[in-house]
């Protein structure tokens, strides 16, 4: 299982009694879009509520600032959208993730 899958499922079972079709919006960290693509198939959710503002291939990370970029951009889109709850996977250095979910 890739770890940004892994990172939004351990999260999701710690929230308690959340499933992934609970899950709003889904923020994945990618290097490229099939990352997002693969991450989308295996929880199997709809591609359209991921990475729903695009991502590193649209408008870059800014240097050291990634992980504030993810948690904000799923936050600011439930807000826009009437609230919700999202699956944020934040890269570490490594190797690993960590999951996070957002209520907006």
């Amino acid at each position: 299982m890739d770890p940004e899958v892994g990172a939004v499922r351990d999260a999701r079972r710690r929230g308690g009694t959340l499933g992934v079709p609970d899950l709003a919006l889904f923020e994945i960290h990618e290097e490229s879009a099939g990352v997002a693509a693969e991450a989308a198939r295996t929880l199997g959710v709809p591609l359209g509520r991921v990475k729903v503002n695009g991502g590193a291939p649209a408008f870059g990370h800014v240097v050291g600032m990634s992980g504030a970029r993810m948690v904000l951009t799923p936050a600011y889109e439930l807000r826009r959208r009437g609230g919700g709850t999202g699956g944020v996977a934040v890269p570490a250095d490594d190797g690993q993730h960590e999951g996070l979910l957002i209520n907006a």
